[in-house]
């Protein structure tokens, strides 16, 4: 594990019935911060569940797999999306400020499926103001550059990387994201 800080990714887990019934954490936020934790790596998430039994569940999952949630916020007027094809909460912008200042050593930033551009200008902000790597996880059309973007949304240093979702996902897919987030601490270490 490096001691460089934290990999923080930004996106709601939903909750997955195992074969006893009881709910876990998952979606591809939840996946890639598995890997990264059986890699060695300290991980926080930063997203909303209901203040529901399933997000009860989803909870003591992620504390049980090592992965950190000091900055994921349970919303009492919301329910814990579940099942295999239900995707997370989606988190504005100020959720994102929010969780981000519970973190105060993070080196790069995983942000999937971002709700709109002010949750990806508020992301590049904070991502800037510490110097870590952004990297932007979303379906739908992505600037081809990703210094152009960056200047768009008004800098980032170093500029954000942008990786297009596909619309079928499987472990390739998952391991890419997680390279890039292990490779992008990597490099920032030298190695």
């Amino acid at each position: 594990m490096t001691d460089q800080g934290v990999i923080v990714i930004i996106g709601s887990p939903t909750a997955l019935p195992d074969t006893s019934g009881v709910h876990q954490a998952g979606g591809l936020a939840i996946r890639v911060a598995a890997e990264l934790v059986r890699r060695g790596e300290r991980v926080e998430l930063v997203g909303r569940v209901g203040a529901d039994a399933a997000g009860d569940q989803a909870i003591l999952s992620l504390s049980r797999d090592g992965i950190g949630h000091v900055a994921l916020l349970r919303d009492p007027a919301l329910v814990t999306p579940t099942g295999d094809v239900a995707h997370g909460i989606p988190v504005d912008a100020g959720d994102v400020q929010l969780g981000l200042r519970y973190l105060t050593s993070f080196t790069t930033v995983l942000l999937i499926d971002p709700l709109d551009s002010s949750v990806v200008r508020q992301v590049t902000e904070d991502a800037s103001f510490v110097g870590a790597q952004l990297i932007i996880v979303a379906k739908g059309p992505l600037p081809a550059d990703g210094s152009a973007a960056s200047a768009a949304l008004g800098g980032g240093s170093p500029p954000p990387l942008f990786i297009p979702r596909p619309q079928v996902e499987g472990p390739e897919f998952d391991a890419l994201l997680v390279g890039l987030a292990a490779t992008e601490r990597g490099a920032e270490a030298g190695v």
